[in-house]
């Protein structure tokens, strides 16, 4: 996203991709999530309306391949967003735990980049007794991924079963009870004491009760040692984790002294090295979304420093509380219907989707994001002076409802008033649109505080003042 921003902008800009193929992180996400193909059009496009360089299989920290290199070849700053491409080491308090050298062991993040890339064949783990050990979204999808491939799976977590506590699990609902249908044991409150094996194969992990995850200190787990189970498995997927290539970011003088990465909130500019900017999840793991608005913040900041300006003016929003909105008046989410466990045992979509009605329905919820009077963005930025809002008046009014067809947002209702129908307005849905004064066949409504049409005149009347002079 900040190279398709600052293409936009008028930049011309590279990219430098350390595998064949664009994408990072998303390419794990299981296909049955992320098509593939919605994938690969998505940046594809991307690409080709930016027109932007692309340089596959060059990775940034490797032989001479670095910072210093690209700034050398005339580049003038560099968005840094190398991701989270090393697992994290199972460990039990302080030590790491042995035998994850193991022939059956492996990890949760090289494992759906092996799958992602076609290196593990259907049924994989056909007849297979498949051990996940995390509580997290990715855990899960290494299981439902480990169970598409045939295994008998099983997924072990520290966190327990409660989501309201503490420490309960983090996966969403909607993982671990597409978990559940499709045959997926968990074994809550659980951590890893001991990886046995026999010979150089793996066999099984001896797994200790968590009494607690997180104490004031944070994440800490207390363990029962006299309260401990024998779990025998044929493959043991560890999915506790990643982190950032530490190695590389010392070595290209991002870190302080204490070892952290140093790079401004606002600005996403390195502390250490002003012509560097860093997001995604390096900066912090996240959602896709988040890493795409650390693209686009870090693509402005960009844009900014090359011209000479200020990375910071205008850019910090002064937000003042509201109440929160009457959630009655909303509508909620249709519910997503799946394909029966039976029959979603593959790499395809299971979700029903939309048919045509509901899908215009759903189209029909735009800007049902919440009340304006809790965003004011359009003020913020000059576009109106205040929110408008629409004016009925009753006595013009006949309650013909010509106005209820016409608002896209159903803020608009027909109530008996005395013994007269009235038009009303649900100000929270509103969005001052203006559709209804235009319908109405009485004149009964009224936009007030639009200064569209007078902004509109001064545009008119500055460009006239430029071509008379």
């Amino acid at each position: 996203m900040c190279a398709y921003y600052l293409s936009k902008r008028g930049f011309k800009v590279t990219i430098f991709e350390s595998s064949e193929r664009l994408g990072g992180a998303l390419w794990l996400i299981p296909r049955y999530r992320l098509p593939e193909r919605v994938l690969s059009l998505g940046i594809e496009n991307l690409i080709r309306i930016g027109r932007i360089d692309v340089k596959s299989k060059i990775k940034i920290g490797e032989g001479k391949w670095n910072l210093d290199r690209l700034l050398n070849e005339g580049f003038e700053a560099i968005f840094l967003a190398k991701g989270t491409p090393s697992p994290r080491k199972l460990t039990f308090g302080y030590d790491e735990v042995a035998g994850q050298n193991l022939s059956g062991v492996m990890y949760g993040h090289t494992f759906l980049y092996e799958v992602s890339h076609g290196n593990i064949p259907p049924n994989y783990f056909q007849g297979k007794r498949v051990l996940v050990i995390g509580g997290g979204n990715v855990a899960f999808d290494v299981a439902r991924t480990s169970r598409r491939l045939g295994g008998e799976v099983t997924v072990i977590c520290l966190e327990c079963e409660d989501k309201s506590s503490p420490d309960g699990i983090p996966a969403d609902l909607d993982e671990i009870r597409g978990a559940w249908q499709e045959g997926i044991r968990v074994i809550y409150s659980r951590g890893v004491r001991r990886i046995y094996g026999e010979g150089e194969r793996f066999k099984g992990i001896d797994c200790p009760r968590c009494t607690r995850v997180y104490n004031d200190k944070g994440f800490n787990p207390e363990f029962d040692l006299s309260d401990s189970i024998y779990v025998k498995g044929d493959v043991l997927i560890i999915t506790v984790g990643q982190g950032p290539d530490r190695g590389f970011l010392y070595k290209e003088g991002l870190l302080d002294e204490n070892g952290k990465l140093q790079v401004n909130p606002l600005t996403l500019q390195s502390l250490k090295r002003p012509n560097v900017f860093v997001g995604g999840d390096v900066k912090k793991v996240g959602f896709m979304a988040d890493a795409m608005r650390d693209g686009l913040i870090a693509g402005e900041s960009i844009a900014r420093y090359l011209a000479g300006e200020d990375l910071r003016a205008g850019r910090k929003r002064e937000l003042s509380a509201q109440e929160p909105p009457i959630k009655r008046v909303y509508q909620m989410e249709p519910e997503v219907l799946w394909i029966p466990p039976e029959k979603r045992m593959h790499f395809q979509i299971y979700e029903r989707g939309f048919s045509l009605e509901e899908a215009i329905e759903e189209a029909s919820r735009c800007l049902y994001c919440g009340p304006c009077i809790s965003c004011k963005a359009c003020v913020s930025i000059g576009i109106q002076d205040m929110l408008p809002y629409i004016q009925v008046n009753q006595e013009k009014c006949s309650g013909c409802g010509v106005c209820v067809s016409a608002c896209f947002y159903r803020a608009t209702v027909v109530n008996k008033v005395d013994s007269k129908m009235i038009s009303m307005v649900d100000n929270i849905k509103c969005k001052a649109c203006g559709m209804c004064v235009e319908a109405c066949p009485s004149n009964a409504r009224m936009l007030i505080g639009d200064t569209t049409e007078m902004k509109v005149k001064e545009v008119y009347s500055s460009l006239r003042n430029s071509l008379n002079q």
